[in-house]
């Protein structure tokens, strides 16, 4: 392997998994200074191999990890869930981990094959009743996946059957919910935080559903509110209009706790769902959402809703072993990642897949 196919921006996505500096890396590699780390990351000088595999050593990476290249796409041209006061080096390290395990992805499914991805794109510009459009795309997408009237109880099955993969983080800044991505090879991926509430969970997976269908895959008016629209396509897939309407009338905390157990959204998103459709006055929307908080339960609500976990990437992982005989260590070696990252991200680690 010739030092010039070792790519220095993979040294930057591991210095920002590790959550370290420039500084930092160039104080504890012998032999590095931090103005030759500097133009190694930005590609415009080569170092031997020796101080290569002091870094690699350093980061706990084999050498096979700095020959990868990262996603063409980067995270900032996709829509977040987060809220804006992420720190920087919070937000570069979940960054990191989403490019690896995109990177990951690509690997793993040139070899496994998953189901293929065809959900359509809607172009809103393109219907006529551009005040419903959001809510008729959600509709249109609930009977491309074929999902019954009532509440989805089969939510994040329903998107793996049909090529969407579902990861769970865990022990990721609680300041972010999720985020939707393509690999290079045109896998989408949504990212959830597993410490979420399921409540929340389902909601953010159909936020980023609506992203997926309406968004991610043309450039947008400036114009146009991606945020507010998702939003509404969640509410909408989740709780189609014309089924919960008649339950929303006389509503009070009760009847809001009971919808709750039914649709499987939060308290919140009911409270909402009802003042969007003007079932409820501002007044009284404002009244729930005061009581919720007296209760406690602006941030963590009472009453438990069901989500299953994610498979398609134990499945992949359970291939390999059973099938293709392959052990950790090769898979790990296969992706080119450390047998500790690895068991990190896809078996029972601190990114570990759910399930």
């Amino acid at each position: 392997m010739k030092t010039k196919e070792r790519k220095g921006e993979m040294i930057t996505l591991a210095r920002e998994l590790k959550g370290i500096s420039q500084s930092v890396l160039a104080a504890n590699v012998h032999g590095l200074k931090q103005s030759i780390l500097s133009q190694l990351e930005n590609g415009s000088l080569e170092v031997s191999f020796e101080t290569w595999n002091n870094i690699a050593n350093y980061l706990d990476l084999p050498l096979s990890f700095f020959t990868l290249a990262k996603p063409q796409t980067p995270i900032s041209s996709f829509y977040y869930r987060k809220r804006q006061t992420m720190q920087k080096k919070h937000l570069a390290e979940l960054e990191a981990k989403m490019d690896i395990l995109r990177i990951s992805v690509d690997r793993l499914l040139a070899i496994v094959d998953i189901p293929e991805f065809n959900l359509p794109f809607f172009d809103i510009e393109n219907i006529a009743d551009k005040r419903h459009a959001v809510e008729e795309v959600a509709r249109k997408i609930r009977g491309f996946l074929k999902i019954p009237k009532g509440p989805i109880t089969n939510l994040i099955e329903t998107l793996e059957k049909n090529g969407i993969i579902v990861y769970f983080f865990k022990d990721v800044n609680d300041k972010f919910d999720g985020i939707t991505l393509f690999s290079d090879k045109a896998q989408p991926i949504i990212f959830i935080n597993e410490n979420i509430p399921n409540d929340r969970k389902r909601f953010t997976i159909a936020h980023e559903l609506g992203h997926l269908v309406l968004h991610i895959r043309t450039m947008q008016d400036l114009d146009r509110d991606e945020e507010k629209e998702a939003n509404q396509f969640a509410s909408e897939f989740l709780m189609p209009e014309i089924e919960i309407r008649s339950a929303l009338n006389y509503l009070n905390l009760n009847k809001v706790a009971l919808l709750k157990d039914y649709w499987l959204v939060s308290k919140s998103a009911i409270i909402r769902r009802a003042y969007e459709l003007n079932v409820i006055d501002r007044n009284k929307y404002t009244y729930f959402n005061i009581e919720l908080s007296r209760r406690g339960e602006k941030k963590l609500e009472k009453g438990f809703v069901s989500l299953e976990k994610p498979i398609i990437l134990r499945h992949i992982i359970s291939a390999l072993k059973k099938e293709l005989h392959y052990s950790i260590e090769e898979i790990g070696s296969m992706l080119c990642l450390s047998k500790n990252l690895y068991e990190e991200m896809f078996e029972d680690g601190r990114l570990r897949i759910a399930f």
